[in-house]
């Protein structure tokens, strides 16, 4: 997607990400990218988490 992480932090129950993305690029596609890819991983690396729905 072009995009750069340049700078990441947070707490125990949230982050805060500084990216850089091209200007075509709408923010609430890279939104919910992020959110698709981070839940997916999170959800395979701990198994026991239930489904939020």
């Amino acid at each position: 997607m072009e995009c750069e992480l340049i700078e990441m932090d947070g707490e125990k129950d949230h982050v805060h990400l500084l990216i850089a993305y091209p200007p075509k690029l709408a923010i609430s596609v890279m939104v919910n990218n992020l959110k698709a890819v981070s839940s997916r991983q999170l959800r395979q690396q701990n198994t026991h988490l239930a489904r939020q729905e």
